[in-house]
């Protein structure tokens, strides 16, 4: 029988996500046997989510309802288990609100375009018939680089920047093996490049920053205008993190990437800069 679902969502639209309903397959079944009303009531909360961790129920972990949000909730069915003898499939919709280009409600209850992942727990009778082959770990996670995205280190010669230096860093670890390395010296100095929108559309930007013990600060900016709060990329052991930006409706045209350091951590050694991927994402809502 089914014992518990683990469900992780990363927004890539503002507003709330969770309106989508919960639907049991039975053994097969063409039309669910079980049917929820909501993906927060399935988790046992209502009226959006609330952090907590329960014995049965809980979200360990919620963001808020930003571009790039991250929540994560679970729900273990062991008082209430449901029953199989061949097969069970579960699905959840991927509804919830959606805006209009000017930034206004549009729907309160239409499919998004957010990132899920998702975990399934059941008890196993023996025998059974052979599990498909499951995915390697790297081929489970979302990577810039491996969606059409770009490799920073081919974007040395089109970047330009106040002060210091521009130059492809060499790191086996990273994807393409590299990164994009900037070294101004002090709060102020910006380095910049063109970013190309081929179509209108709610664009949403993933960008691939590197953590470390002696970066700086940074607000990005598409044409002058802030995404968002600053970026503190200190960090005691150097890291990766995929950065999400909501960049809005926009033109096709040419707009300007910016990277301005507005400041260090006071416990970093320096104002330095890794980029290791960018993708610039075209929703379809």
């Amino acid at each position: 029988h089914y014992v518990g679902t683990v469900l992780n969502c990363r927004q890539l639209a503002r507003r709330w996500w969770g309106e989508g309903d919960d639907f049991f397959f039975v053994d097969g079944e063409s039309e669910p046997s079980l049917r929820g009303t909501g993906t927060e009531d399935y988790f046992c909360d209502a009226w959006g989510f609330r952090q907590h961790s329960g014995a049965f129920y809980g979200v360990p972990l919620m963001e808020g309802e930003h571009v790039g949000a991250r929540t994560s909730v679970y729900r273990w069915h062991i008082p209430d288990p449901i029953t199989f003898r061949k097969s069970l499939r579960f699905e959840i919709e991927h509804k919830g609100a959606t805006s209009k280009p000017d930034g206004s409600l549009q729907s309160g209850f239409e499919e998004r375009e957010d990132d899920f992942s998702s975990v399934a727990f059941w008890y196993q009778l023996e025998p059974h018939k052979p599990y498909p082959p499951l995915p390697k770990g790297y081929a489970r996670v979302f990577h810039t680089e491996a969606n059409n995205g770009t490799q920073a280190e081919t974007l040395v010669d089109r970047v330009t920047v106040t002060a210091g230096s521009v130059q492809r860093q060499e790191l086996p670890l990273f994807s393409g093996g590299a990164q994009l390395f900037w070294t101004p010296d002090r709060e102020g100095q910006s380095l910049g490049f063109p970013l190309e929108v081929k179509e209108y559309g709610r664009h949403v930007l993933f960008l691939v920053t590197t953590y470390s013990f002696d970066f700086g600060i940074f607000q990005v900016e598409l044409d002058g205008k802030p995404l968002g709060a600053p970026i503190d990329l200190y960090a005691r052991n150097p890291f990766l993190h995929e950065q999400v930006m909501e960049l809005g409706f926009l033109e096709p045209g040419t707009y300007t990437l910016t990277l301005r350091n507005v400041g260090k951590n006071d416990a970093s050694q320096g104002y330095f800069l890794g980029i290791d991927a960018l993708l610039l994402r075209r929703m379809a809502r």
